[in-house]
């Protein structure tokens, strides 16, 4: 899935530097054109699907670590109402240089939305007397994994010097995009489909004839799941959720004689599929496989496949929420 830039600051806070940006002619026939809104208040709209956890994004975008690790090599950010976000190309800048760029913070919501205030770039003389641009950035969990994040610009004016305004942002928009797309990689159908699969799980308690019962709930941390057993044999403990160095999907399963289950989480015929490793007490590891199939009534079943090739099923009925 290619990657929309996605944060209303970018404007102010690279405007100086954008000497890499494409020419007017190669500009994405993909990016939003300036709409009317409410008021008759002229808007600029982006909206775009990052394959990154939720708190991932807020973070990247958000933060002066989060901005330093992609965008710019020096950055500040004083996170309310009223602080100033600050940034510069020169990795020797301080804070409070004349040359930084700022932009200041109008209204936050933490994880959900920020809105800023910025002044258009100074090669845009008439407009930039006319006043400034403010945007409003909002962020949204679509699941564990996936975040979506809608971005309006407004605040622009009419005339020519305006549209050079314009098309300056939008050509910095679609050279930033490649800048995301090395931080966040391309989205895999795969792992999409086993976070929705694990967000299902969220919330559901099962029950055995012999197997004792599984309770799912979220976390810790963000687009995790933890899966929680309890029978006859003892307490069992699995937590899915992405990797925090590659975002890939794992899991970690500890059961009840002292051995460990450590792997990956995918999909395989509609199914969230667990491909780990059983490791022992005393350190031996053999291949396991385990198959979870959420039902239409809301029952689970579950698929054990060892290195032998032996299957164990294990059905679970639902228990009312």
């Amino acid at each position: 899935m290619r990657v929309l830039l996605l944060t209303t600051l970018l404007a102010w806070l690279t405007s100086p530097a954008y000497t890499q940006i494409p020419e007017p002619g190669e500009t994405p026939a993909s990016v939003s054109e300036r709409q009317p809104g409410h008021s008759g208040i002229s808007t600029l709209t982006h909206e775009a699907v990052l394959a990154r956890p939720l708190d991932e994004v807020w973070e990247l975008f958000n933060t002066a670590p989060g901005m330093m690790s992609w965008m710019v090599p020096f950055a500040h950010v004083d996170l309310t109402i009223g602080g100033v976000m600050e940034t510069s190309y020169d990795p020797a800048a301080k804070l409070g240089d004349a040359d930084n760029t700022r932009a200041e913070i109008i209204s936050l919501d933490p994880g959900r939305m920020l809105s800023a205030w910025g002044a258009v770039p100074s090669q845009y003389a008439e407009a930039r007397a006319e006043g400034g641009l403010w945007g409003v950035t909002h962020f949204e969990a679509i699941d564990p994994l996936h975040t979506r994040v809608t971005i309006r610009m407004l605040g622009w004016g009419a005339g020519p010097s305006w549209d050079a305004a314009y098309a300056f942002f939008v050509r910095g928009n679609a050279y930033y995009v490649d800048l995301l797309e090395d931080r966040f990689g391309d989205d895999d159908d795969e792992q999409s489909a086993a976070a929705e699969a694990m967000s299902a799980l969220v919330g559901r308690s099962w029950e055995g004839a012999a197997a004792g019962s599984l309770h799912a709930t979220a976390g810790p941390g963000a687009g995790r799941v933890v899966l929680r057993g309890e029978g006859g044999g003892g307490a069992s403990l699995f937590v899915l959720g992405p990797d925090p160095e590659t975002g890939a999907l794992g899991v970690r399963g500890f059961l009840p004689d002292g051995s460990e289950l450590r792997g990956a989480v995918g999909m395989a015929q509609g199914a969230l599929e667990l491909t780990c490793d059983h490791v022992t007490p005393d350190g031996q590891r053999e291949p396991r496989t385990m198959l979870l199939t959420l039902r239409a009534d809301g029952g689970l079943d579950i698929e054990n496949v060892d290195a032998r090739g032996h299957h164990h099923a294990t059905s679970y009925a639902p228990v009312p929420r």
